[in-house]
């Protein structure tokens, strides 16, 4: 409703605009509505660091250490070899981010092109 009412007559005239108040009032209740949600299911909640770290486990770890083995031996073998080996001891899971460097990157530059 509210992009069917943005095309309006000059200096807003009387009529259309007032499609847009429903749908303003039901934007805003609803925003209302997840931003209360998001307080309840959020309040309280305490970061456990190490319990974190301790769920992080070794097999969570297996795209990492698969990633670092396929520069050496190839995608395939190092996928095979990790799912019949499983991850080695120096894996850290504190130091791997994933993707989102490359993440970061695509943001960054997505916003130099818009500033230009």
């Amino acid at each position: 409703m509210l992009i069917a009412a943005l095309p309006q007559e000059h200096e807003r005239a009387i009529g259309g605009w007032h499609s847009e108040w429903p749908s303003v009032s039901a934007a805003l209740a609803y925003t209302g509505g997840a931003a209360d949600a998001a307080f309840r299911a959020l309040d309280g909640l305490e970061v456990d660091s190490e319990r974190m770290r301790a769920n992080l486990g070794r097999a969570v770890m297996a795209e990492q250490a698969t990633f670092a083995l396929a520069e050496q031996v190839g995608r395939r073998e190092a996928h095979d070899r990790i799912a019949r080996e499983g991850v080695p001891d120096d894996v850290d899971p504190t130091s791997y981010l994933g993707s989102a460097e490359a993440f970061v990157d695509r943001a960054l530059s997505a916003y130099r092109s818009e500033l230009e």
